[in-house]
């Protein structure tokens, strides 16, 4: 830039822009010492961290936005699955639930989302520290970036999933959450005669056994990525493994029959 100023304000233009999820960075740190008042006026010293900066935390970003684009993002992501396959509620104007924890361990947070009849409107209900209601517009959407308004507050917000892990960078912070599973412990239908089916349209990941194999109730068969999820499928009884249907990379619909069992007893 032209002057100190200038040159200081583009190198904060460039930080906040960026984007590093899922790596330890020092950007909010960065972006901070830019926006100090000492900074700005070029009075620093080489105590200026010492000073300034020694109980400095890293920002938290806006949970509660974090939720309600997460939510939006995997939702519009069960939608594309439905145009094509079939979607595997009965209902999808009914309220429905997607669970979150901030670490392994930590109790859930349950968020409800609910489309509204114009197709780009969303009431969503976060049950955080105390039940947060909010009406929700895309407004433009790419792979990993999203532009919403909620409740009349434009926001974009920044997301990268890596085994149900997600980080949310929000325009006052990076949020890390975990989206957990909803789906019961997967069962041998009554009437399916030892074979697994799939409990909702998603792709499959990787087959874990070999036709012919034996296996033992709980061992995990196959994985299958549903709703931008991990989902292992387990045998719910001691058996032999007849047949695979689905190699890695394939597309199945809700309650596809995957793998057929010979049950086997003792």
């Amino acid at each position: 830039g032209p002057d100190r100023a200038t040159a200081g304000r583009r190198l904060l233009r460039a930080l906040e822009k960026t984007v590093m999820l899922g790596l330890t960075n020092n950007r909010s740190f960065l972006c901070d010492i830019l926006n100090h008042p000492v900074y700005l006026a070029g009075e620093l010293s080489t105590t200026f961290l010492a000073d300034f900066f020694a109980d400095w935390t890293e920002p938290v970003g806006d949970i509660s936005l974090a939720l309600i684009t997460l939510t939006l993002e995997q939702w519009l992501h069960h939608s594309q699955v439905d145009t094509n396959r079939g979607y595997w509620r009965n209902n999808r104007n009914q309220p429905q639930l997607y669970r979150y924890a901030v670490a392994p361990g930590d109790d859930p947070i349950d968020v409800y989302f609910t489309p509204q009849r114009d197709g780009s409107t969303y009431h969503v209900t976060v049950k955080l520290y105390a039940e947060n209601n909010a009406s929700v517009e895309l407004n433009e959407r790419t792979a990993n970036e999203m532009i919403v308004t909620v409740d009349g507050h434009r926001q974009r917000v920044t997301f990268v999933c890596a085994k149900n892990v997600w980080w949310v960078q929000t325009r006052s912070g990076v949020v890390r959450l975990h989206a957990l599973e909803l789906l019961p412990e997967p069962r041998t239908p009554a009437d399916a005669g030892g074979s697994l089916r799939a409990p909702m349209p998603g792709v499959v990941l990787a087959n874990l056994v070999e036709v012919g194999q034996r296996v033992n109730k709980g061992d995990a068969l196959l994985k299958l990525e549903a709703m931008k999820m991990e989902h292992t499928i387990r045998t719910a009884a001691d058996g032999v493994v007849e047949a695979i249907y689905f190699t890695p990379g394939d597309t199945v619909a809700a309650d596809t029959l995957l793998i057929q069992l010979k049950e086997v007893e003792g």
